[in-house]
C-alpha cells in the first residue's frame, strides 16, 4: 500500500508516493507557532539576547579566535532559521573565530520508531 506525502520543495509543495513499509511510523506534523511578535520585534529581542546573554559574555566575545559550531534544531524548518542563522553568523563573524561550522540537529525520536528502522 502506498502513502502520499506532501513536501515543501523550494517555494512550492510536491507530492510523492512511498510504500507504507518504507516508513518507520506516522508522520510528524510541523508545530505551529503561537508567537504573536512581529519579525522586527523578534529580531530586536534576539539581538539583545545575542549581545547580552544571561551570566555570560556576548557571542562575539565568546567566539574570538576559537573553533565555533552553531547547532540549529530541525524543528525550526518552517520557522525562523534564516533569521536565527543570519543574526548568529553576523555576531559570530564579528568575533573573528578560527573556524565556523553549522550543524542541523535531528532531535530525539521515539525509541520504538528507531528500533523499526534498525
Amino acid at each position: 500500500m502506498e502513502k502520499e506525502l506532501k513536501l515543501t520543495y523550494g517555494n512550492k509543495k510536491i507530492s510523492i508516493s512511498v510504500p507504507e513499509d518504507f516508513l518507520a511510523g506516522d508522520l510528524i506534523e510541523t508545530r505551529k507557532s503561537t508567537n504573536k511578535m512581529t519579525k522586527a520585534e523578534m529580531k530586536a529581542k534576539m539581538a539583545r539576547a545575542i549581545k547580552n546573554p544571561i551570566d555570560s559574555a556576548g557571542v562575539k566575545e565568546m567566539v574570538a579566535d576559537k573553533k565555533v559550531g552553531l547547532v540549529i534544531s530541525d524543528e525550526f524548518r518552517s520557522g525562523l532559521q534564516e533569521l536565527i542563522i543570519s543574526m548568529m553568523m553576523n555576531e559570530i563573524f564579528k568575533g573573528n573565530p578560527e573556524s565556523f561550522d553549522i550543524f542541523i540537529a535531528n532531535g530525539t525520536h521515539d525509541p520504538e520508531v528507531i528500533a523499526k528502522i534498525l
